[in-house]
C-alpha cells in the first residue's frame, strides 16, 4: 500500500500519496501534497513507499 509519512514538525499529509501509470511506458509519476509550517526547511517527509512487481520500494529525499 503506497504511504508517505510527515518528519518535518507540524507537517500535514493533504493529499495522499498518487500512483498514475505514464500511458504507454513502464513508468509512473508518483506525489503527495503537504502543508508544512514557513520555519520548516528541507523535505516535510521521511519516506515515501509502494509495492511493485511484488517487492516493496522505499525512496528516501
Amino acid at each position: 500500500m503506497p504511504g508517505a509519512r510527515p518528519l518535518v514538525p507540524g507537517a500535514t499529509l493533504t493529499h495522499a500519496l498518487s500512483v498514475v501509470p505514464l500511458p504507454g511506458t513502464d513508468r509512473a509519476v508518483l506525489w503527495a501534497t503537504f502543508s508544512s509550517p514557513v520555519s520548516a526547511r528541507g523535505a516535510p517527509y521521511r519516506s515515501i513507499g509502494w509495492s511493485e512487481g511484488g517487492r516493496t520500494v522505499t525512496q528516501t529525499p
